[in-house]
């Protein structure tokens, strides 16, 4: 529509100034053809209606969430005498209440962070509110595999005698802890092996000195049933990372075909819960018997050519495949989509666990679209996968964890594993893979999904079988994302219509449940986005029409001095 405006104001100008060539000459032509342009111009931009940057007047506005404390609203009223209160609550905030400020300031628990897009690039400062107490932290294993337990670690601030019951969807007490009271956080530590498979809705109910029940709060979790792996490991020495995995994998009802190489061409070869086997070099047709392959970087480094494309065309059949790294010649995974950056860390520790620390290669994942987070901390990856076809490819920034078996950490051991190789396994004539940040929504708030899909054009359905729509990443075909805002307090689903086994359930809960939890969360993730930088930044200008009454004025006097131009001449 610019263009041809601009295409028709020209034509018209440039048929202004050549008539007028026939009459007027040298000086005086210049003249009329900027009037001219000038009058021209002035009625295309009436049309096109610009809109021009303009600053912000200084006004001072304070965002008020939920939880802000008084007295510190009053002082600050107190400073700025003409400081303007903008309520904030979960419909977000109205365009034209912050066009008219140039400095924020936010008090209370904070705003979400699907709302921080409004504030960005505008001088803003978080200021907190009244301080949070009870359950901050919580972690929890949401899905897993019959005869695994259900963990649930976290940190509850300031307790006052307070009691933690956890109870099973029949309402029996399975678990409890008796906290102290105290200034100080206390972590908490529950647990409660589940006996059949299935949804379930745990509750973890919190009580008081008294014993007067104060809050319940749901737990959903997914039981799966057990899968049985074959797994393929090769290894180029043996190590004690190598000696307790084998052991765990055994003991856990997996088999195992493992190869260690002696010499050039020469191996030991060991097969644990299976019948004997041997291995040497890797086709299509003995990669068909495993579902994993666990490997060393020298072990991939010295595949043949056949064996590294047999290897390549299973990976895009399904195949899962976890590759240790020790650091050395770590570029090697960047074939795989891997990228990483030296870092100083020498040990990490998992929010489900953060009092364990586990040993570390010096190196960090550079984030890329290419990969898919399995273990991570403070939104950084440590285990990761890249999907190759219908397959995935893992490694991780761990490194010597049998460690922790041997200082008595069997569970984070456990946990490790178990979480890298569910992620890893192959998955039989599946389409579609599905990823939330938490298996629990909240009402009326939105939720994400992503999926990976083989599909061309996937169709979402929600269950009760209203169409989804689905954003498609510009960069990776097979990506996609759907937000939306569940309304039904339980249990709800996504899945594909054109492969109903690819579901995603979820649990919806109201808006009052894990409400510690939630303030604290959002009270972190403000304190990041807002005061993270040392220096202030600049707002952005306002953005408003163009007076038209400047463009109308324009077009007269232009008109007027043409109109007049033969009379001054004459």
């Amino acid at each position: 529509m610019v263009w041809l405006v601009a295409v028709i104001a020209l034509v018209m100008w440039l048929l202004f100034v050549l008539k007028d060539a026939r009459q007027v000459k040298g000086s005086k032509l210049l003249i009329r053809a900027l009037l001219g342009f000038v009058a021209v111009a002035s009625l295309a931009l009436l049309y096109l209606e610009p809109q021009i940057p303009t600053a912000r007047s200084k006004s001072l506005g304070i965002i008020l969430t939920e939880n802000y404390n008084k007295k510190q609203l009053d002082s600050l009223k107190n400073l700025h005498t003409s400081l303007i209160e903008i309520p904030y609550n979960e419909d977000g905030f109205r365009q034209e209440q912050l066009d008219s400020i140039d400095k924020f300031y936010i008090l209370g628990n904070g705003i979400e962070s699907y709302d921080f897009w409004q504030l960005h690039a505008r001088n803003t400062s978080y200021l907190g509110g009244n301080e949070v107490r009870g359950i901050i932290r919580l972690n929890y294993n949401e899905r897993f595999t019959l005869g695994d337990s259900l963990k649930i670690l976290g940190a509850y601030r300031k307790p006052q005698g307070t009691q933690l019951i956890l109870k099973d969807p029949a309402g029996t007490s399975v678990d409890s802890l008796q906290l102290t009271t105290s200034l100080e956080d206390q972590l908490i530590s529950l647990g409660e092996t589940p006996k059949a498979t299935g949804m379930y809705i745990y509750t973890l109910v919190e009580k008081d000195s008294l014993g007067k029940v104060q809050r319940i709060d749901p737990l959903p979790i997914i039981v799966s049933k057990k899968e049985v792996l074959n797994i393929l490991m090769l290894q180029t020495f043996p190590t004690f990372e190598s000696k307790y995995l084998k052991n765990y994998l055994t003991a856990d009802g997996h088999r195992i075909l493992s190869r260690v190489a002696l010499t050039k061409g020469k191996y030991k070869f060991e097969s644990l819960n299976r019948a004997k086997g041997t291995i040497y070099g890797l086709t299509k047709s003995n990669l068909e018997n495993f579902d994993l392959i666990i490997m060393d970087i020298a072990s991939y480094r010295q595949l043949s050519r056949s064996s590294n494309g047999a290897l390549v065309s299973s990976l895009q059949d399904g195949l899962g495949m976890f590759i240790y790294s020790d650091g050395n010649q770590i570029n090697t995974l960047s074939s795989f989509g891997f990228k990483f950056k030296r870092a100083s860390q020498q040990v990490l520790t998992l929010p489900q666990y953060p009092a364990v620390t586990i040993p570390s290669i010096p190196y960090k994942f550079i984030d890329t679209p290419m990969h898919e987070p399995i273990l991570s901390t403070n939104s950084k990856n440590i285990t990761a996968y890249s999907l190759q076809g219908n397959g995935k490819v893992g490694t991780s920034l761990l490194t010597d964890t049998y460690q922790l078996q041997l200082r008595g950490n069997a569970a984070v051991y456990n946990y490790i594993w178990a979480t890298t190789l569910k992620a890893l396994r192959k998955k039989s004539n599946v389409s579609t893979w599905w990823s939330a940040e938490d298996i629990m929504a909240t009402a009326d708030k939105p939720y994400k999904v992503n999926l990976r899909s083989n599909l061309k054009m996937p169709t979402a359905l929600n269950n009760r079988g209203n169409h989804i729509g689905l954003k498609q990443d510009l960069t990776q075909k097979n990506k996609w994302s759907t937000t939306i805002y569940p309304k039904t307090i339980g249990w709800d689903s996504i899945n594909i219509q054109q492969d109903p086994t690819a579901t995603h359930y979820f649990y919806v809960s109201d808006s009052l449940a894990w409400e510690h939890k939630k303030a604290y969360t959002t009270t972190t993730k403000n304190k990041a986005q807002f005061n993270n930088s040392a220096k202030e930044k600049t707002s952005l200008a306002k953005i408003t029409p163009l007076n038209p009454l400047w463009l109308c004025g324009a077009f007269l006097i232009a008109m007027g001095c043409l109109w007049l131009f033969p009379k001054w001449r004459g």
